[in-house]
């Protein structure tokens, strides 16, 4: 899916991208009024960074359709000009991750985002926070990455502690 389209200057500029998304939205499998339930909603907070005029990282082997015909074919092109990484929190749900796609007409500034969900996401909370330029969120829907270069930023998990536990409801991990 893909988020939007972040303007992110050179220059080592910054920006923020938090998603609140879950695997399903039922509180547990076993109808009303159970004291069995799951925690089906995960955070994934993505930093973005952007580069220098003359530093770049590539783009990964394969993903782009046809290299040959491509309008980024040259080495000034495909190659990406912000970077990161995600963090996620989430007591059990393991997300899939934020990919970032050059943008054709202005690589060095605009960057597309992409998350790979889980089936049954519901809705989607995003908020972005950048010291410059701006995000424009994306209203389609894909069913596939873009053909003209990716990449996936590394992911990183919280340890989360529990720090109480109702005595009165029952976690179950998965469904019985």
């Amino acid at each position: 899916m893909k988020l939007g389209r972040l303007y992110l200057p050179l220059g080592g500029h910054q920006a923020v991208i938090t998603i609140n998304a879950s695997y399903g939205w039922n509180n547990n499998i076993y109808g009303l009024n159970s004291n069995r339930y799951h925690f089906p909603n995960y955070q994934l907070t993505t930093y973005i960074q952007s580069s220098h005029a003359n530093f770049s990282r590539s783009i990964f082997p394969g993903s782009l359709e046809n290299i040959l015909s491509s309008p980024i074919f040259d080495n000034n092109n495909t190659s990406l000009f912000h970077s990161g990484y995600v963090v996620t929190t989430s007591p059990f749900i393991q997300p899939w991750g934020i990919w970032l796609s050059p943008v054709v007409s202005d690589n060095r500034n605009y960057v597309d985002v992409w998350f790979r969900a889980h089936q049954w996401s519901g809705p989607i909370l995003c908020q972005i926070t950048q010291i410059t330029g701006n995000f424009t969120r994306s209203t389609e829907a894909y069913d596939e990455m873009p053909r003209n270069g990716f990449v996936q930023l590394d992911m990183y998990a919280n340890t989360l502690t529990q720090i109480y536990k109702n005595p009165y409801n029952e976690y179950v991990l998965h469904n019985d």
